[in-house]
């Protein structure tokens, strides 16, 4: 897994996008730093490209950790390899 940290202010919207390698399966979520779900992309399966988007309409700044979870399919500094976008 591996977690991304972005402050989100009042009224702005996070768009995350994962691109994988072909045969990984690995999934995308956004959570608070106490671990309650914002929004999850879904689960795709392998190759896959997941996004999410999640808008703070809360009164203060909120720090939205984005999660890439890996599933099944490929491993390593190659195979599991993806590519994360993320906008605001």
């Amino acid at each position: 897994m591996d977690i991304y940290k972005v402050t989100l202010p009042v009224g702005a919207t996070l768009v995350a996008r994962l691109i994988p390698q072909q045969d990984a399966n690995i999934d995308l979520e956004a959570r608070t730093l106490a671990g309650v779900m914002l929004v999850s992309g879904g689960n795709l399966g392998a190759g896959r490209v997941d996004s999410l988007s999640y808008t703070n309409k809360g009164k203060a700044a909120l720090d939205v950790y984005v999660r890439a979870t890996w599933k099944s399919g490929g491993t390593g500094s190659v195979n599991g390899a993806y590519t994360l976008e993320l906008a605001r």
